[in-house]
């Protein structure tokens, strides 16, 4: 998950706004996701969640929560304008870097379609860098 706008919140508002509203977002990302859920600042304005033994199925609905969850405090001066995500599964054929890797590429389509979204499908392109192939 990347949280879209802090950085310009940052520069706009200064770092104590910014610092608000990641503390807002671990609140709410923490009340979206269930106990067994793991929730990871990689850095910066990028979260991820480990979803132990769950599919894409389930794991959907988890990441529109916590969406909508961030949607809620968007007309803030003080909030991010909104989170794009990207939804991928650790299946026994991937390694955690694919995963990852995965999940990226999902952000970033996320991210063309505008903030406040998560893309969990995953289109032949990104199954071809699951199976290490590129055109």
């Amino acid at each position: 998950m990347d949280l879209d706008g802090l950085k310009e919140l940052n520069d706009r508002s200064g770092h104590q706004a910014g610092d608000e509203a990641l503390v807002r977002f671990a609140q709410d990302l923490r009340a979206s996701i269930r106990p067994e859920d793991i929730p990871v600042r990689i850095g910066g304005d990028e979260f991820l969640v480990v979803m132990p033994d769950t599919e894409i199925a389930d794991a959907t609905p988890i990441a529109e929560r916590i969406v909508a969850a961030v949607h809620a405090h968007t007309g803030s001066s003080h909030a991010v304008s909104g989170v794009s995500a990207g939804v991928a599964t650790w299946r026994a054929s991937r390694d955690i870097d694919q995963v990852l890797a995965i999940a990226d590429r999902l952000l970033y389509v996320s991210k063309q379609h505008g903030s406040d979204k998560s893309v969990t499908s995953e289109p032949p392109e990104l199954m071809r860098l699951e199976l290490g192939t590129r055109r």
